[in-house]
C-alpha cells in the first residue's frame, strides 16, 4: 500500500471511521410517500432526447405502488430460452468509484467471492464522461450519454427525470423494481411509474445496506443498490490511497451484508460507474474508464473470466434478458450471454421482402422459359440461408385465367406454378392480405373469391404458410405460428387497401385494417403474444407511390408495438419508406417492390429487411437494397444505387418515443 505524504495509516483509519458516517449529507434516511399517478410538471428525459425539459422531481424518500402492466408489455414473460429460474430476481450493485485493480490490494473477500462463483471482467469500460450520473444513466438504459442526453453530474431538479430505464420495463411487466442510492442525484431516476420504491440513504454505505436489506425483506424482482463511499474517499484522499483501500474493505462488508440477505434465486451483478486517478475522474484515461463487471447466481457460469468486451452499457440489456423483459432492440448494450451456464440461444435471421407480383411480366417470362425460378435466381442463395423468409404476395395464384400481358393491366394473377419460384427462393411465410388478392385475370376482379381460395390452396400444397387470409374472417385474422431455434414467431397479416378483398363472417378474404377495425387488430396481437414469443405484423397500407408513411400509419404502428408486436413490416406503396424504432419494437413502413414490373425507376427498387434475434430478443437489423432488372428479376443493388435507396429509408425518430439504432 502507498500513503499520501503526511498521512499516517493511523490518521487515515481515524479519518475513515469519522467520514464513514459523514461522507454523505448529514441527516437520517428520508422517507416519502408519493401519489401513484404521474406528477404534473415533472418532465422526462428520454433516450434520444438531446436536451432535458424543466420540471421539479422530489429528491428523496421511499414510496410503494402496486405492480402495473404498461401498454404493449405483457404481464406474462415469454419462456426463457435458458434453464434459468422461471422468474429470477436480479440485483445490481454499483460501487461508486471502484477501480478494479484496487480489489487485489484491499481486503474484499465478498466481492472476490463473486468472481469465484460467477463470471467477471476486470477490463470492462464505462462511458465518457466517466462520472456517476452519466454512467448510471448508461447502466440503466443501455444507451450512451449522447443518446440519453445525460451529460451532467449533479442533482439538478430542473433537468427532470430519466426514462427509458430497465426499471420502467420491469414495472411494465408487473415486476417490483426498487432503487436504493447513497447520493441525492439518483432522484433523476425516480420517473413516474418507474419504481415501486425509491430510497435515498444519505448516511453512506452502511446506511444504504440497511435500507437495501429492508427492501430485500419486502420483496423485489429488480433491485439496484448504489454504494457511494469509495468515490467519496477517492476524492478526499486519492484513488488507491491507504484510506481509499481501507474504505473498500468497509464497502466489501456492506456488500457481504447484502449478499447474505438475498434469496437463493437472485442473480447478482456488481460493477462500478467509473474509476479515478489522484483525487478526480471524468477523463478518457484507463484509470477513469476501466471498471469491474461481474455476475453470479443461478444459471451463471462459475470462475469464468469473460472474453467478450464488456461495457457498463451491457448491464441493462443483461438485466432485461434475465428477467425476460420487453426491451428495445436498438440499445447500444448487449446481454452478456457468455456468462450463462446454459448454451447461448442461436442467432436467428429473418428476412422480409417487398411486394411480389405473380402475374404480368414475371409470369410471362417464367412461362416463356418454362422456369418459375428465374425471378429469384440472383437472390435465392441469401433468402434460402435465412431461418425464416417472409414475402408479400400482391396478386392471386390461380389457373382460372392466363396472366395478363406485360404490363398493360392492373389485374395481377399468376399461374399456380409460381409456387415453384417461391419454394426455390426459400420463402416460409407469405402474407396474402393485399389488395390484389382476388384478381382473376380475364374473369375480372372477385370471381366469387375462387382465385383467392386457389391461392391459399396452392401455397398450402407447396408448404408455404399463408397469413392474413382465409375462408372466413376468423381464419383471416388467425395468426400463423412458426418455431425456429426454440422461439415461436407469430405472424399476422392485415390490409388497409382493397376493402373489396376483406373477409366477412362467412365470406373468404383478407384480414381488414382500418380505424374501425384497429381495436380488433390490437386484440389479435395480444392474443398472438399469449401463444408465441415474438409477434410480427405484416400490414398492407398507405398511399401508392408515396415515399413517406401517413400519420395514421405511424400511430397504428406505435399502438401495434405497444400491444405486443416486436416488428411491423409493411408494404403496398411500391416505394421504399423510412423505418421507425419504438421502445420494444421496429416498424418498417414499406420495403418497395421485390418481384414487380412497374415502369417508374424508383418502383424498380426495394430493400430486403434482415433482422437478427437471439432467442426472443431482437438484437439487430439491416437493409439489403435491391434493383429489379428487366421488369421481373431482383438483384442486389450496386453500391451507388444502394446508397441512394438507403438514403430514402432514414429513421423516423421522435425523441419522445424512440431511439435511433444502427443499420
Amino acid at each position: 500500500m502507498t500513503r499520501p505524504p503526511g498521512v499516517s495509516l493511523r490518521a487515515g483509519l481515524a479519518l475513515c471511521l469519522c467520514l464513514a458516517a459523514c461522507a454523505a449529507p448529514a441527516g437520517p434516511t428520508l422517507i416519502r410517500a408519493n401519489d401513484p399517478t404521474a406528477r404534473p410538471g415533472t418532465p422526462a428525459i428520454r433516450a434520444g432526447e438531446p436536451t432535458a425539459r424543466p420540471g421539479t422531481p422530489e429528491p428523496t424518500g421511499t414510496r410503494t405502488r402496486e405492480p402495473a402492466v404498461g401498454p404493449g408489455l405483457s404481464p406474462t414473460a415469454p419462456p426463457d430460452p435458458t434453464p434459468l429460474p422461471p422468474r429470477p430476481r436480479v440485483v445490481v450493485i454499483s460501487v461508486d468509484g471502484l477501480r478494479p485493480d484496487a480489489l487485489a490490494l484491499a481486503r474484499t473477500p465478498n466481492i472476490q467471492a463473486l468472481t469465484q462463483r460467477g463470471a467477471f471482467s476486470l477490463q470492462a469500460q464505462t462511458v465518457f464522461p466517466s462520472a456517476t450520473l452519466p454512467a448510471h444513466a448508461a447502466m440503466f438504459t443501455g444507451q450512451p450519454p449522447e443518446i440519453t442526453g445525460v451529460d451532467w453530474n449533479d442533482y439538478l431538479p430542473e433537468r427532470g427525470v430519466i426514462t427509458g430505464t430497465v426499471f420502467l420495463a420491469a414495472r411494465a411487466a408487473g415486476r417490483r423494481a426498487v432503487l436504493v442510492a447513497g447520493k441525492e442525484k439518483f432522484a433523476h431516476f425516480d420517473a413516474p411509474g418507474a419504481l415501486d420504491a425509491y430510497v435515498f440513504a444519505p448516511g453512506g454505505d452502511q446506511d444504504v445496506a440497511d435500507r437495501a436489506v429492508e427492501q430485500i425483506a419486502a420483496g423485489f424482482d429488480l433491485l439496484a443498490v448504489h454504494l457511494p463511499n469509495a468515490d467519496y474517499f477517492g476524492h478526499l484522499t486519492g484513488w488507491m490511497s491507504d484510506t481509499y483501500l481501507f474504505q473498500l474493505s468497509r464497502t466489501d462488508d456492506a456488500v457481504g451484508r447484502l449478499l447474505a440477505a438475498l434469496p437463493e434465486d437472485a442473480v447478482v451483478i456488481l460493477t462500478a460507474d467509473h474509476g479515478g486517478l489522484g483525487v478526480s475522474h471524468g477523463r478518457r484515461i484507463p484509470e477513469d474508464m476501466t471498471i469491474p463487471w461481474m455476475i453470479a447466481g443461478p444459471g451463471i457460469r462459475q470462475n469464468l473470466v469473460l472474453t467478450q468486451t464488456i461495457s457498463v452499457l451491457d448491464t441493462a440489456d443483461t438485466v432485461a434478458y434475465l428477467l425476460s423483459l420487453d426491451w428495445p432492440a436498438d440499445t447500444a448494450g448487449r446481454p452478456v450471454l457468455e456468462a450463462l451456464a446454459a448454451p447461448v440461444p442461436p442467432a436467428l435471421r429473418l428476412l422480409f421482402t417487398g411486394d411480389i407480383n405473380p402475374g404480368r411480366c414475371p409470369a410471362q417470362v417464367a412461362l416463356q422459359n418454362n422456369d418459375f425460378t428465374l425471378p429469384y435466381q440472383a437472390v435465392a442463395e441469401v433468402l434460402r440461408a435465412a431461418d425464416l423468409t417472409v414475402g408479400s404476395l400482391d396478386g392471386a395464384l390461380s389457373d382460372l385465367s392466363r396472366p395478363s400481358p406485360c404490363p398493360t393491366t392492373q389485374n395481377l394473377i399468376g399461374p399456380a406454378r409460381t409456387v415453384e419460384g417461391l419454394q426455390f427462393a426459400g420463402f416460409d411465410v407469405i402474407t396474402v392480405a393485399t389488395n390484389h388478392a382476388k384478381d382473376c385475370g380475364a374473369l375480372g376482379f372477385g370471381c366469387e373469391a375462387r382465385s383467392f381460395l386457389d391461392t391459399l390452396r396452392h401455397l398450402d400444397a407447396g408448404g408455404l404458410r399463408a397469413v392474413g387470409g382465409g375462408a372466413t374472417l376468423a381464419e383471416a385474422r388467425a395468426p400463423v405460428v412458426v418455431e425456429r431455434g426454440g422461439v415461436r414467431f407469430a405472424f399476422l397479416g392485415v390490409t388497409e387497401v382493397g376493402a373489396d378483398t376483406w373477409a366477412a363472417e362467412a365470406r373468404p378474404g383478407t384480414a381488414p385494417l382500418s380505424g374501425a377495425t384497429l381495436e380488433d387488430v390490437l386484440a389479435d396481437i395480444r392474443a398472438a403474444r399469449a401463444l408465441a414469443d415474438v409477434v410480427i405484423v405484416l400490414p398492407q397500407w398507405g398511399v401508392e407511390y408515396a415515399e413517406t408513411p401517413e400519420p395514421r400509419q405511424r400511430e397504428w404502428a406505435r399502438r401495434m408495438i405497444e400491444a405486443g408486436a416486436t416488428l411491423v413490416v409493411g408494404n403496398h406503396p411500391h416505394m421504399v419508406q423510412p423505418l421507425e424504432p419504438f421502445p420494444g419494437g421496429l416498424a418498417a413502413y414499406a420495403l418497395g417492390n421485390f418481384v414487380f414490373d412497374q415502369q417508374p425507376w424508383r418502383a424498380r427498387q426495394g430493400a430486403v429487411l434482415e433482422v437478427t434475434f437471439h432467442g426472443p430478443i431482437l438484437e439487430a437489423w439491416r437493409l439489403r437494397p435491391v434493383h429489379i432488372y428487366n421488369f421481373y428479376q431482383p438483384r442486389w443493388a450496386e453500391p451507388d444505387e444502394a446508397a441512394q435507396i438507403l438514403a430514402r429509408m432514414p429513421l423516423l425518430t421522435d425523441p419522445a418515443t424512440a431511439r435511433p439504432s444502427p443499420r
